[in-house]
């Protein structure tokens, strides 16, 4: 027998059963990490209000319809936003987002985002206290960033060192298209700050009645 003929023959036979294994292991990587994504995702959004069967956040939703269509919509652009979306940059600048939501800079947050940066992330926080980019979103009064970075998951209960929400936040500086977005996103209007006051609370002994009534319960006829 030919050793070196049935060698030469043998050889790309193992190379492509070789190939094909790394192949099929490499999906099955991919397939996994997909699935930890979307558990992890599904953990994230655990306190966020439903839109199946009864839930407050559906009842609002069906009393301001200029916004149902995005509410309904949102799970799905969210998932497949949390499955595309790379690992932070190496070199990523801390506060990338948050700079461009405190300086109004669209752009700059949607490409930041696009590259991996994540409003999630610990290196996103404001370091004395503790606010998030889509807290200065929604101060700033940026409904487009603020529907950017609800799209691309940011935690809508998280809350700052002074126990204040995106809602609070929203609430204070008195801008309703923000307020609409979390809470058509399903934020939790029941959370109270540090003094144990709503957003709503604030809102009405401020005195500030059109973003009082937005974010309270619809009333039933």
């Amino acid at each position: 027998m030919d050793m070196k003929k049935v060698s030469e023959q043998l050889i790309p036979l193992v190379l492509a059963a070789t190939g094909l294994y790394l192949y099929h292991k490499s999906n099955q990587q991919d397939r996994q990490i997909q699935q930890l994504t979307l558990e992890l995702l599904q953990l994230r959004k655990s306190d966020v209000q439903t839109l199946r069967g009864k839930s407050k956040r559906k009842s609002w939703i069906k009393a301001h319809p200029t916004i149902k269509e995005w509410a309904e919509t949102l799970l799905e652009e969210q998932t497949s936003n949390s499955l595309k979306c790379p690992p932070r940059p190496s070199n990523a600048e801390p506060l990338k987002l948050y700079n461009a939501a405190e300086n109004n800079e669209f752009d700059v947050a949607q490409e930041a985002v696009f590259m991996g940066y994540k409003c999630n992330d610990e290196e996103e926080l404001h370091p004395k206290f503790g606010t998030t980019p889509l807290m200065e979103a929604c101060f700033h009064g940026n409904a487009k960033i603020v529907k950017l970075y609800i799209e691309h998951n940011a935690n809508l209960n998280v809350q700052s060192g002074y126990g204040w929400t995106a809602l609070h936040y929203a609430c204070q500086a008195n801008k309703p298209k923000c307020a609409e977005l979390l809470v058509a996103a399903g934020c939790n209007r029941n959370l109270k700050n540090s003094k144990g006051k709503t957003a709503h609370f604030r809102s009405v002994a401020q005195g500030k009645d059109e973003i009082a009534t937005l974010i309270a319960d619809p009333v039933v006829e």
